[in-house]
């Protein structure tokens, strides 16, 4: 009896393979395709770790292509090996140029955490219109820690500061995300190679090359959890979770999209447009 999805499996094993001797972008081959101007609206991306701002960074690469959007990372810490701080930074601005993004530098390597004032005076500065975070409960302690300390930071803001949170999943799935995100193959290969610059992160584990995966199972989770038990899955073979929200007069409120599922066709700021 012949079995096609043998060939399937294996042909995925023999790519794996061999796009684990790749190493990192030499150029960006991207710039054409990012469309920020310095009116566009700003989206920061609270990234718990290096390499966080291109796992959950689909819907901020689309909205900088496709919308204008300016897209800026901010690195809350450096990981816990205090000797690869350093070069943690470099593969991250690497990684951020790439995408046509930028990165905020405020944070020294000396220091693993940005302290609430600093992000207090960040905020308040540059009034960003979507912030970019972990959920409350993604399951690793530095996620859970930048989620946190927003929460306490958003709330010292003044009371007219209004943005679109935007809440992201990696470690721990969430269990009420509102927006499921298509990108397309162009797109995540782009995330998959700013990963790559993360060298000294995937040499150990490479994890940027199960990143198509990871999405393509989040279609699966994300057509049930939107759409209901038994609902038939969008056409979608690449997509990420969000969970939108309103920041406004120092209250968070569960945002409705037009409708759950967001595709390569729709415009990105579609559920935006309320801030």
């Amino acid at each position: 009896m012949q079995n096609s999805f043998r060939q399937y499996v294996a042909d995925l094993e023999k790519r794996w393979g061999e796009a684990r001797k790749w190493g990192p972008p030499e150029f960006s081959s991207t710039a054409k395709e990012v469309k920020p101007t310095a009116q566009g609206p700003l989206a920061v991306i609270l990234a718990p770790h290096p390499d966080d701002e291109c796992i959950t960074g689909l819907w901020p690469l689309r909205l900088a292509r496709e919308a204008g959007w300016q897209i800026c990372v901010l690195p809350m810490g450096w990981g816990s090996k205090k000797e690869r701080r350093a070069a943690r930074r470099k593969e991250l601005e690497k990684a951020v140029s790439f995408l046509g993004w930028r990165v905020a530098g405020e944070l020294s390597t000396d220091s693993n955490h940005w302290a609430e004032g600093a992000l207090l005076e960040w905020l308040q500065t540059r009034r960003p219109a979507a912030i970019f975070t972990p959920h409350r409960t993604d399951g690793h302690p530095q996620h859970i820690r930048v989620r946190e300390k927003l929460s306490r930071v958003l709330l010292q803001m003044p009371v007219d500061f209004r943005c679109a949170l935007i809440e992201t999943e990696y470690w721990h799935p969430m269990t009420d995300p509102n927006l499921l995100v298509q990108g397309s193959a162009a797109q995540v290969g782009d995330l998959v190679a700013a990963l790559s610059c993360h060298v000294g992160e995937v040499a150990r584990n490479p994890y940027h090359l199960t990143l198509p995966a990871w999405m393509m199972d989040t279609v699966r989770r994300g057509a049930e959890l939107l759409g209901g038990p038994g609902a038939p899955a969008p056409d979608f073979c690449f997509a990420t979770l969000y969970r939108l929200s309103f920041w406004k007069t120092h209250e968070l409120t569960k945002a409705s999209p037009a409708e759950p599922f967001l595709s390569t066709h729709s415009d990105p700021a579609r559920d935006l447009g309320v801030i």
